[in-house]
């Protein structure tokens, strides 16, 4: 009896496994803490660039600056500053 006891106290088979598995655990917790975190980061920074964007009359490049909408001044378009 005593010595199923030494032997069971002794063995440490299945100790890797166990040890395996609570690192696996706790990674996985990690994870699940920076991604829910980046998430609303990354939300976050969308909600911005949107109401940015709503705020703000977009202009692509090359369009020399002038807002749809709104026409272009051409009062002076041949250099007289007299009218």
């Amino acid at each position: 009896m005593w010595r199923q006891e030494k032997r069971f106290a002794e063995d440490e088979s299945g100790l890797e496994l166990v040890e395996w598995s609570v690192l696996m655990a706790l990674l996985v917790v990690s994870l699940v803490a920076v991604i829910g975190d980046l998430g609303g980061s990354v939300g976050r920074a969308f909600g911005n660039v949107q109401s940015a964007m709503a705020d703000e009359a977009f202009v692509p490049p090359g369009h020399g600056g002038e807002v749809p909408g709104n026409p272009p001044d051409h009062a002076n378009a041949g250099g007289n500053s007299n009218p």
